[in-house]
């Protein structure tokens, strides 16, 4: 079974369908916008990667108080942010054109707070080519 589930996860990330798997992104490059909220005045500090279609990826430190918002363009996107304080709440969506592609939260002990994108569909509203 356990076989059976490494082939399945190979398989998916060598023909491209996990976000940041195989060789294929798409061509298409999209903005998304990135939310991050939570208990007023939590800081916290955070990494966003833009992955661009040739597989290269830009990464940024972010650091801040929430409330806060960051643009970020790439075939696909993730960021990754830590609260610095445990009995605090901090969230983050990913946006695309207006709409969540995913959120994730923190709350008390869990610190570390996670989104990424899907890769940008081909011909998706917002995208262009590089």
């Amino acid at each position: 079974m356990l076989i059976l589930a490494a082939l399945a996860i190979g398989w998916l990330w060598c023909s491209g369908r996990l976000p940041f798997g195989g060789n294929r992104l798409p061509r298409k490059i999209s903005t998304y916008t990135i939310n991050i909220t939570g208990t007023p005045g939590l800081q916290f500090d955070g990494v966003i990667l833009e992955v661009q279609p040739n597989m290269m990826g830009r990464s940024r430190r972010i650091q801040g108080t929430v409330p806060a918002t960051y643009e970020a363009r790439g075939a696909a996107v993730q960021c990754d942010c830590f609260k610095k304080s445990d009995d605090e709440f901090l969230r983050i969506e990913l946006l695309l054109n207006g709409q969540v592609v995913d959120s994730s939260e923190g709350i008390n002990n869990s610190r570390l707070v996670h989104v990424i994108s899907e890769p940008s569909p081909l011909g998706a509203p917002g995208s262009e080519t590089p």
